[in-house]
């Protein structure tokens, strides 16, 4: 006979792309922990892999599935509309991985965890100072996590974990996210960072299997997708020290007659400059749809600041023994950070009524549908909380 299960108990939601036996053995160890709100995501991974998805309906796991490959985050926003229509009184939703990184143990904490605090986002968060991690894992993890704190003040140590407990207070958000790959998790984390949401850093065991290579992540598209709005900031300061260098080649010789012709050409160039990467970053890189009033008199004011404090910075270190153009590289990248933090956080940030709406506004129970077009699904045996209950 079946145990019943509380009412309220997270919904345990994976997505897949060609699994292989560690997705069985990890649903049948979760069935043994009594967990029976399995929902399994087929992301297209082809007809090969059918029979492991036929035998994961048997063991009792309800399955969606995807024709075609759309991605990890199309896949966890459908499968998450469709587990809060089937189950509306669950508490919210767990995340796990395919590929074995995660085990039920973790799995059945992270659920406990977002059963006592059902506000906040739980996140299953490793330790990445073993020998085991891989390199590259390590490093892509820790500078996701400073792009992370740069982009929303709040430290997160594991921002590429999968193993996350997401509350169903946040659905809406949840599913108005965009992103339809990897980008979708980072996304994820930003819009819950902004709508003050708190996070709960829950440790879980560190597993690596065959140095992460059954990984789907592609980490030149996929990293991109992720930074790319610190891609697009450093692009436009590239864009605003081409404006500069080409306004001050071009005054230079039309100002030759003035006695100070070089310092007025470099005063004029540099402005320009400035003009140009303020609209740009208000406009393409921060999304900044108000009006100029304020940031505008803040960007000078932070313009200004940083062209003083890199001429002194660098006339300083002129006279240590360190090459001239080292010191004048590690001035212009700590400048470069300071200036993204703080025209994210306090030139062009959103209002706080915009970042908090998602959040704190009653959830709508009749949630958005599945992409049914490109969505099928099919139940495993029944359980006991088939109906809901």
């Amino acid at each position: 006979m079946t145990p019943q299960i509380a009412a309220s108990t997270p919904v345990v939601v994976i997505p897949a792309l060609e699994p292989d036996h560690h997705l069985v053995d990890l649903v049948n160890d979760l069935i043994a922990a009594d967990q029976q709100r399995l929902l399994i995501i087929d992301d297209g991974s082809g007809p090969d892999f059918q029979p492991l998805f036929d035998q994961l309906e048997t063991l009792g796991c309800t399955v969606l599935r995807h024709p075609v490959n759309r991605g990890k985050g199309a896949a966890l926003k459908n499968a998450l509309a469709y587990a809060a229509e089937r189950w509306p009184e669950a508490v919210g939703y767990v995340t796990a991985d395919s590929d074995g990184q995660h085990s039920a143990t973790d799995i059945g904490r992270v659920a406990q965890a977002l059963l006592d605090q059902p506000q906040a986002l739980v996140l299953g968060v490793r330790d990445f100072s073993g020998a085991d991690v891989p390199r590259k894992n390590r490093t892509g993890n820790r500078l996701t996590s400073l792009v992370f704190r740069l982009e929303s003040g709040v430290t997160c140590v594991d921002t590429q974990t999968g193993l996350r407990g997401l509350s169903a207070q946040q659905l809406e958000l949840f599913l108005a996210v965009p992103g339809d790959r990897f980008e979708y998790e980072m996304n994820v984390l930003m819009a819950l960072a902004e709508a003050k949401v708190p996070f709960v850093a829950l440790p879980i065991t560190t597993i690596y299997r065959d140095d992460n290579s059954h990984s789907h992540f592609r980490p030149v598209r996929d990293s991109f997708r992720i930074y790319y709005n610190i891609v697009k900031f450093g692009l436009s300061s590239l864009l605003g020290a081409a404006v500069d260098l080409a306004a001050f080649l071009i005054l230079v010789p039309l100002l030759a007659a003035w006695p100070q012709s070089v310092a007025a050409a470099t005063v004029i160039a540099r402005l320009l400059s400035g003009v140009v990467n303020y609209t740009v970053n208000k406009r393409l890189v921060f999304g900044d749809r108000r009006r100029s009033t304020h940031s505008a008199p803040q960007y000078a004011l932070l313009f200004a600041s940083a062209m003083v404090i890199s001429a002194v910075t660098t006339q300083v270190l002129s006279h240590l023994p360190i090459p001239l153009i080292v010191s004048k590289i590690v001035v212009d990248s700590t400048l470069f950070v300071i200036n993204y933090y703080v025209q994210r956080h306090f030139i062009f940030r959103r209002s706080s009524q915009t970042q908090a709406a998602s959040a704190n506004s009653p959830v709508d129970w009749s949630p958005k549908k599945p992409d049914q077009s490109a969505v099928s699904h099919h139940r495993g045996r029944p359980t006991s909380d088939q109906s809901g209950r």
